[in-house]
């Protein structure tokens, strides 16, 4: 398939639904039916059956998972911020399959943070004024003096 078909089908058919995923309004299993469908319908007719039974939830799940990196310098940064005993707060929009996965693969972030906040698992993502005061929350209200923000 050429990338700009790709492109495409991310512009029109999932980019749409990240912020729904992103607050749960609707859920994995969903998406990925919906994405599935609509990949089938570009999909050559000689090739779509193959492509339906091979294009499974856990295959979804794993490609999902597998664009997810773990960044050394952020973790770097993290430490080095607990060094001067500030609050780290993992904040994320993000979806349960992402978040699920980012807990597995990287213990070693989480192990670092005091908390984290993620949109799927509060109904709100950034930048609703009210994830920032949840997030504010887990920080057990420090002053916002003391807050740092960092985003990719």
């Amino acid at each position: 398939m050429p990338v700009g078909e790709i492109e495409e089908l991310d512009r029109e058919v999932f980019k749409p639904l990240w912020p729904k995923m992103e607050t749960s309004e609707i859920l994995p299993y969903q998406i990925y039916r919906d994405f599935k469908l609509e990949l089938a319908k570009i999909t050559p007719a000689n090739r779509r059956a193959y492509f339906l039974l091979d294009l499974t939830f856990c295959f979804f799940k794993q490609a999902s998972a597998s664009m997810l990196s773990l960044k050394p310098k952020v973790l770097d940064f993290v430490k080095y911020l607990r060094g001067f005993d500030c609050k780290v707060i993992l904040t994320s929009n993000t979806y349960s399959v992402l978040s699920d996965a980012q807990r597995s693969l990287f213990p070693q972030i989480f192990s670092n943070v005091d908390g984290y906040m993620f949109s799927h698992e509060v109904g709100r993502r950034k930048p609703d004024r009210g994830f920032w005061l949840l997030a504010l929350d887990e920080t057990r209200w420090v002053s916002p003096e003391r807050v740092f923000v960092v985003d990719d």
